[in-house]
Formats: structure tokens, sequence, C-alpha cells
């Protein structure tokens, strides 16, 4: 399990997900107040975003920016040092509690990137290693699976996912395709999951709050006029929250929080 959150707007710092807020993903990393099947989420951090400042040539970079660390965001003094002075359009990040039997360390912690797309997942899937990975892991193409560094459910999931981005699926298209194959897999083996995903690339943020006979995870999306945070738990209380039903998802791109000429 994991808490996961997301920004699309004018270019913001990372501390914004992170430390800035009153219920940031700093403080739901000790103090969630609405996980279920965990208490805290302190096995590794990890933020991406989009610098889409052009180089000398005028070009832009569209893959990811990603720092990540298996420790909680109070511990890592580099982040802390970072987190106001980088920052993008387009931000996802995620706290992290490991789930038992799949691995610690940082290539465990995400969001995972591959190419220009990232992601990450927020809940598990059960008796992944005895009875699901053979399978899940077989639905992957020959170019997923050879960047496969990991043998986790989080791992599987978004390169499902990244399959679907790269043969031309947008964002929402990407996560309900990598979700429901997963989600049939499951269902076959006997075995339940959520399976909560988000993915961002340079256009913005997608998540769907997928799940296989078990309670949904909290989500939780806020838009304002100019910027959208999706998060597992809202960031502020003081501002207005919708909550996410399971199997709904949601979309965000940059072009519509940009303001019209």
């Amino acid at each position: 399990m994991c808490r996961i959150a997301a920004y699309v707007g004018p270019t913001r710092p990372l501390a914004t997900l992170l430390y800035d807020q009153p219920h940031g993903l700093s403080e739901q990393a000790y103090m969630p107040q609405e996980m279920v099947g965990a208490h805290v989420n302190v096995d590794g951090t990890s933020i991406v975003w989009f610098d889409h400042r052009p180089d000398p040539t005028g070009a832009v970079d569209p893959r990811p920016l990603r720092y990540r660390t298996t420790a909680p965001p109070w511990a890592d003094s580099q982040l802390l040092d970072l987190a106001p002075r980088l920052g993008g359009p387009v931000m996802l990040g995620a706290v992290r509690s490991a789930t038992a039997g799949i691995g610690h360390g940082t290539t465990f912690v995400h969001p995972f990137v591959a190419g220009e797309l990232a992601g990450t997942h927020n809940g598990w899937i059960s008796g992944f290693r005895q009875h699901v990975a053979r399978d899940l892991v077989a639905e992957l193409s020959d170019e997923a699976f050879s960047t496969l560094d990991v043998i986790g459910d989080s791992a599987v999931l978004f390169l499902l996912a990244a399959d679907a981005h790269r043969a031309g699926a947008g964002l929402v298209q990407a996560a309900e395709e990598a979700t429901d194959r997963a989600a049939k897999i499951v269902r076959a083996a006997g075995q339940t999951a959520r399976l909560t995903l988000a993915l961002a690339d340079h256009t913005g943020i997608a998540v769907v709050n997928a799940v296989v006979e078990e309670q949904a995870n909290s989500l939780y999306v806020h838009r304002a006029e100019d910027h959208t945070y999706v998060a597992s738990e809202p960031l502020d209380p003081r501002l207005s929250w919708r909550r996410v039903a399971a199997g709904e998802a949601v979309d965000v791109s940059r072009a519509e929080q940009e303001p019209n000429p």
C-alpha cells in the first residue's frame, strides 16, 4: 500500500506535494488517515516531474525526471534541500508501504518510469508470487519484460500500462487496459486486488481507482481554475475535494489547465 499525490497546473516546486501542505505526502507517510491494510508509509519516497524549459536549441525533453529514496520524506536531507527548488507543471509522487513478500530497496520504490511515461500503483495483489506473477508477467511485451528489474505487483502493472502507452493509448486508456488485464488474471487465480494506478506524462495525469473483490482505496480530486490535485487523502482539508469512487477514472490534461487566450 502507498499514499500518492499528483499535480497539474502552473509550475510549482516538488515541496508542493511533499512538505508544503497541511497533509502532504510527508505527513501521510507517518500519519495517514484513510489507509486500509497498513498503518504507515515509510519504506520509500519518490517523485517525478516534467521540465518543460527548452534547451539552447529550443527542444523540450518529454521524459520525466525522478528522485527516489528508501527513506521517508523527512529523513532524506537531499530531498529536503531540492524539493523547494525543483518542480514542474506535472508532478506525481508516492510514499511506500511495502507489501509482505515484495522486496525492499530503491528499485522497488515507485513511481516507475519507461520512456516518456511515469506511473505509481497504490494497492496490492493477494497471492502475487504464488498465484498471479507468472501469468501477469507473461502479459508483458518482450520490450517491457527486458526492462523488468524487480518482480513486484506494482512494477508489472506499470509495465502493462507502458506497453499500452507505447502502442498509442492515452493515459486513461493505458491505465484502464493495464488494470483490466491484471484484474482478469487476478480473478482467474481466485485472488483479490487493489489496483489504483496513476500515470503521468508531459501532457498530464490519469488515475484509475480499480479494485477486485476488495474495498477501494481512498482517492480524491481537487479542481481549481488553473490547477488540479489528485491524492489518496486531501492534501489541504481547507480545500474542496471530491471522492473518487471505485472503478472511476480521473483524467487531467495540461491543456485544460491553461487559460484561454
